[in-house]
């Protein structure tokens, strides 16, 4: 097999020099057979001197593993020709331009897949386009390539390079394997993999990123959605204190819903929700609006839906502070005052509209929110007064009650004990298993190292302690285990 280099392309040429010598005696000749091809035929017998510059610097050869198999030729002319034909309908040219590139003609006067040269300098733009190489794919033939030079030393990671740097590295790094229609058919199915989990992720993360403020649909059914009565359910147990017993079992299964969770499975259902007509809101509201599913993206997660209704919430109690700041409402009286309400809304035009400061990110939707939760509001206020009224007319029957209050305290006192001994039983048992652990690693520590008397040493007072919490588990068990037989 011939070592001679073919002649040096015209772009590797200095202006200086048009025979093929760069004329300065510090540029360095690179042989044309280190690089991976020793099939290229020269034209010529002279030795050109290829200048430094221009040359792209190639994978250490040492790097890589030997190859038993002999190397085969590259594509010729009419093999790349017959495979870009190949892909006209899936329109998958750059991806052979991709893997042409580094690639020389038979007679070695040119590159393959050089788009500055005939004939592709000649077609449109729009032609052109299609043969344009991305950065994805230049990335993907980086590690092939590598892979077929089995390189084990500094393994390229084109995570980060320029398209420079990747269009560079190719062209010295040429492919060198003989390329056939198989392997290109093998490569064009990995991109087309790439491209459509490519295109699946943009959709996933658009479909999170959906609602804005052009569009008040998604937040109108939001609103609507908290109106549910068991969606309400959810808001008032979250606002309720947990009690000893919730406290404990807080990452349990059998927790009730919360009320973002419940917004967020109220939202994704196919329920149709419909705005009510109040024209003196807001210009917005003149017109029923009815908001199904399919006129908003489809689903919402319980984080995304939290991190919009917290944005809202912050936005109203800014517009709220405003209104009541300005002598409206409630602002100006003494005493305890409710939230946002208006007593005389019906003998005077409603005039929260005018409050509104959209420089400030506050849109007409916002005024819908507050009037929903002054409907909550108002309901709250009379289920209380409700529940007051019906506990001043069951005083009179209290007192017969109470020898069931006292059972009842009873029956939780024993209960709560019997929770205290199920958790000493459970510690017991934890400890014990460590325990057995412990004293296993201190054996296989004392066979392996016997020498080693310091870490010997660390094992055994930690069985030591660990004995002693053993111990006094036991005796506290033990304890409760007689206070409950005597009861």
């Amino acid at each position: 097999m011939s070592n001679k280099r073919p002649p040096p392309l015209p772009s590797q040429l200095s202006r200086d020099s048009p025979s093929g010598s760069s004329g300065e005696e510090d540029d360095e000749e690179i042989p044309r057979s280190s690089v991976g091809l020793p099939w290229a035929k020269a034209t010529t017998e002279t030795t050109s001197v290829v200048p430094k510059a221009n040359v792209p610097r190639r994978i250490d050869q040492s790097q890589s593993q030997p190859s038993t198999a002999t190397p085969q030729p590259p594509a010729t002319v009419k093999t790349c020709r017959e495979i870009l034909a190949s892909c006209k309908q899936d329109q998958k040219k750059a991806l052979m331009m991709c893997m042409c590139l580094g690639l020389l003609t038979e007679d070695g006067t040119r590159w393959l897949a050089d788009l500055t040269e005939e004939p592709y300098c000649k077609l449109s733009a729009s032609k052109l386009s299609k043969l344009a190489r991305t950065k994805p794919m230049m990335s993907e033939e980086v590690i092939r390539r590598a892979h077929e030079r089995k390189v084990v030393k500094c393994f390229p990671r084109p995570k980060n390079w320029r398209n420079e740097t990747l269009y560079g590295h190719l062209k010295a790094n040429p492919s060198p394997a003989k390329l056939t229609l198989h392997s290109f058919v093998h490569k064009r199915m990995h991109f087309s993999m790439l491209e459509s989990a490519q295109q699946e992720a943009a959709e996933a993360k658009q479909s999170s990123y959906r609602w804005t403020d052009a569009d008040p649909r998604p937040f109108y059914r939001m609103y609507l959605a908290a109106e549910d009565d068991q969606v309400k359910a959810a808001l008032v147990e979250d606002g309720k204190c947990l009690s000893k017993a919730k406290l404990d079992g807080r990452n349990s299964e059998d927790l009730p819903i919360t009320f973002f969770a419940a917004l967020a499975e109220k939202w994704n259902s196919d329920w149709v929700a419909s705005t009510p007509i109040l024209p003196t809101l807001h210009g917005d509201f003149e017109k029923e609006i009815s908001i199904g599913p399919e006129d908003v993206q489809q689903p919402v997660t319980t984080e995304y839906i939290t991190k919009k209704w917290k944005n809202d919430k912050m936005l109203l109690a800014r517009l709220v502070s405003r209104y009541e700041g300005s002598g409206h409402g409630f602002g100006m009286i003494d005493g305890r005052t409710t939230f946002g309400h208006m007593t005389e809304e019906a003998l005077q035009a409603d005039d929260r509209k005018d409050y509104l400061w959209e420089q400030f990110s506050e849109k007409p939707r916002h005024l819908l929110l507050w009037h929903l939760s002054d409907q909550f509001a108002k309901e709250v206020e009379e289920k209380k007064k409700k529940a007051k009224r019906k506990k001043t007319s069951d005083d009179s029957s209290s007192d017969s009650d109470q020898d069931g209050a006292f059972k009842f305290r009873a029956s939780l006192a024993d209960s709560q004990q019997e929770q205290a001994y199920q958790s000493a039983m459970e510690n017991l048992q934890n400890a014990t298993t460590r325990l057995t652990h412990d004293r296993l690693d201190l054996m296989r520590h004392r066979r392996h190292n016997p020498d080693d008397d310091e870490s010997e040493l660390l094992l055994a007072d930690q069985v030591r302690l660990q004995e002693e919490i053993v111990n006094k588990l036991k005796s506290r068990v033990e304890s409760m285990e007689k206070k409950k037989a005597s009861d």
